[in-house]
């Protein structure tokens, strides 16, 4: 148990803010509305703010912390943690992009609108399916899968931005997803294989189930907290700079991980 608690330490913050939401929940259900609108602090979002600096600080002391090739643990929690943030954006785009593009397209109809969502995904998909083998695998043979991941990450936070600014037309759209792909098929590819080469074989079954974890909090996070911020925002803009916020930081952390012997693929 001690173990665990110390792998997830990075993710702490998500796990606190998620219990504190779980919590709510039950006030809302056995109190009805005035109960939650009292738990939620009157629309304030100081709880998030509160999970937001906890996070910040163990963060810091995660990355200021030094990791030998191999070492397992320590390099463990920095995946973890730029994985974590990695999600928090690309949940953030699958749950609320609908919302954005209703904005954006006032005038087309609900049906338009759903084979828009389709194609859109269509696209990063589709991209996400043939780059790893194509390019991403022959490219992590060169630099390192470190290094070609954190670069697909950081391509993916300029997508993001690049989506708000051209975004005006459907095959525009169509453009900037399959550039977002380039990150999405690194997160479902490269990661996976960069955190087996950091884990300890023996306890690699420990951290699979933890690594999950990544994945999972951060899903929380936007549907509990993002989720009540950009219903309350009257420019859904706000769902892709949080995307590019968070694909950013991402890739940020992901530059503090150097990359080792492991991390280079052979063949």
């Amino acid at each position: 148990a001690a173990q665990v608690f110390s792998s997830l330490r990075p993710l702490a913050g998500f796990l606190l803010y998620a219990i504190y939401q779980f919590v709510q929940e039950i006030i809302r259900r056995s109190g009805g509305a005035e109960a939650a609108h009292s738990a939620s602090g009157a629309g304030s979002f100081w709880v998030e703010w509160i999970a937001l600096g906890i996070t910040a600080l163990l963060l810091y002391d995660t990355f200021r912390r030094p990791d030998s090739e191999g070492a397992g643990t320590g390099a463990f929690r920095k995946i973890l943690a730029a994985h974590a943030f990695t999600w928090l954006g690309i949940q953030t785009m699958f749950v609320f992009m609908f919302a954005w593009l209703r904005q954006h397209f006032p005038d087309t109809d609900e049906k338009q609108l759903g084979a828009q969502i389709g194609w859109s995904f269509f696209t990063l998909n589709a991209v996400g399916a043939l780059l790893p083998a194509l390019l991403l695998e022959p490219l992590a043979r060169r630099y390192s899968r470190i290094t070609i991941h954190r670069t697909c990450i950081a391509s993916m936070a300029l997508a993001y931005l690049l989506l708000l600014a051209i975004g005006k037309t459907p095959l525009s759209i169509y453009f900037v997803m399959g550039l977002l792909g380039i990150g999405w098929a690194s997160t479902i590819s490269l990661v996976f294989a960069i955190m087996s080469n950091k884990a300890q074989g023996e306890r690699m079954g420990l951290f699979m189930g933890l690594f999950n974890l990544a994945i999972v909090l951060p899903q929380l996070a936007v549907s509990l907290g993002i989720g009540r911020l950009v219903s309350d925002a009257a420019n859904k803009d706000i769902i892709f700079w949080i995307a590019t916020a968070s694909l950013g930081t991402s890739a940020f952390l992901w530059s503090l991980i150097p990359p080792g012997k492991a991390d280079m693929v052979k063949g």
